[in-house]
């Protein structure tokens, strides 16, 4: 703790770029494969506001530049930070030696704010067996933020899906068969049997247009003395689909993105304070999607 809390101040103090301190998905995982049990993590670099701030990093472990702390009990939201995810090893398993894919989705409460409209959606622009001389195309900037209603057209059920190449191109990719074919079968193929089951989210219906509400609704009083209200789509603040790969033989871990605020109109940038978050981590491989984990973060102390 007295390190932490001594390299925290001495950041505070300097100007050094080192301390703007960006996570290395590749070395976090090392550090994760080789000291720490499988699961979920959330990972501090030590230029955040909860490295050496007591209370904060209380439960956090000191991995020398890093924080690292279990997600299954309460934790403080950190824009610095990252959720990481370590499997459990897969050598006994029949794609053992093979590359590997995972789906991420979250669906967050916030405090304040509800009726997400969008979605970020993202997936590393990265070289895999089935595009081995170029990396994948990938959303960049705005357009990672994909309206609830084009995420939900594109991932209904066989028979009802819509067509949207940017998103089979640029967010979906394809695998190579575990069989000896070699032959490639997309995250996005009907053989998983409905993408809605495979990536779709709980409780957020599909609307024809948004339904216009006033901002500060949920604080509004109800009975007699309540104003104009619209109808709540969903109750979540901020949603989030990832993808995440790793080539064969590296270690079954990886990175992602942190609950925000995916409102298209931006509301609640300013003042996130996210409550929980429900993540939900599927293994995908060429024609299934395996459930691995679903659990609750709660945030605290913001």
């Amino acid at each position: 703790m007295l390190k932490m809390m001594t390299a925290a101040l001495t950041c505070a103090l300097s100007v050094a770029p080192a301390c703007a301190q960006v996570l290395i998905d590749s070395e976090v995982c090392t550090r994760l494969q080789r000291a720490y049990p499988p699961g979920l993590y959330v990972v501090h670099p030590l230029s955040s506001n909860v490295v050496g701030n007591p209370g904060r990093d209380e439960g956090c472990t000191s991995d020398g530049d890093l924080c690292v702390r279990g997600a299954t009990g309460p934790a403080y939201y950190d824009p610095q930070a990252r959720f990481y995810y370590k499997a459990v090893p897969s050598a006994n398993r029949p794609d053992a030696g093979r590359e590997a894919a995972w789906h991420v989705r979250t669906q967050t409460i916030a405090d304040g704010i509800a009726d997400a409209d969008a979605a970020y959606v993202t997936r590393p622009a990265k070289r895999t067996q089935c595009s081995p001389d170029s990396d994948l195309p990938t959303l960049e900037g705005e357009n990672r933020y994909v309206s609830t209603r084009r995420y939900i057209d594109y991932h209904g059920d066989k028979g009802r899906r819509g067509p949207d190449p940017e998103l089979s191109r640029s967010f979906h990719f394809k695998l190579e068969n575990d069989d000896s074919t070699g032959t490639c079968i997309g995250s996005d193929d009907d053989s998983l049997g409905g993408l809605d089951r495979a990536y779709g989210f709980k409780d957020v219906a599909r609307t024809t247009q948004r339904v216009e509400r006033v901002a500060q609704s949920l604080l509004e009083p109800t009975g007699a003395n309540a104003g104009p209200r619209g109808q709540v789509m969903n109750k979540f603040a901020g949603l989030s689909s990832e993808f995440a790969y790793r080539r064969p033989g590296a270690v079954d871990c990886f990175g992602f993105t942190l609950p925000l605020p995916t409102r298209r109109d931006r509301m609640g940038v300013a003042t996130w304070k996210p409550q929980t978050t429900l993540v939900v981590i599927k293994r995908v491989r060429p024609g299934s999607v395996e459930p691995l984990l679903e659990t609750t973060v709660r945030w605290v102390g913001q």
